[in-house]
């Protein structure tokens, strides 16, 4: 997972943040503003590095993006089941058992 030199912050969430901001109308210019208000403690340059970054492993970021949407859903998921019903337990087996497969597959788990 890259992230910006020095941090712990990884360029897939600086790209949704991004691309968040093009969907709420902003163009490029503003989007990237957004970015360099919203994390002050980095440099324009350190912003649009990341964005360069995502441009040239653009395949490597989006499933990135795609794998954190997807546990988060999931993990959403669990908690419903978990409080709603006895069968959380089944259910976690079953996250368990889908974030066992083969990489291309399924969304690698943390708690697998």
């Amino acid at each position: 997972m890259p992230r910006i030199v020095g941090t712990r912050i990884r360029v897939s969430l600086l790209v949704s943040f991004y691309k968040d901001a093009l969907s709420e109308g902003k163009d490029d210019k503003e989007a990237l503003e957004y970015l360099v208000n919203s994390y002050p403690h980095l440099s324009r340059d350190e912003l649009e590095g990341a964005l360069d970054y995502w441009q040239t492993h653009k395949e490597d970021i989006e499933l990135e993006i795609l794998r954190d949407e997807v546990m988060s859903i999931a993990l959403e998921i669990s908690n419903e089941v978990w409080k709603s019903s006895t069968s959380g337990s089944e259910f976690s087996a079953l996250l368990r058992r889908a974030c066992s497969l083969p990489l291309n597959s399924a969304p690698p788990c943390w708690w697998a």
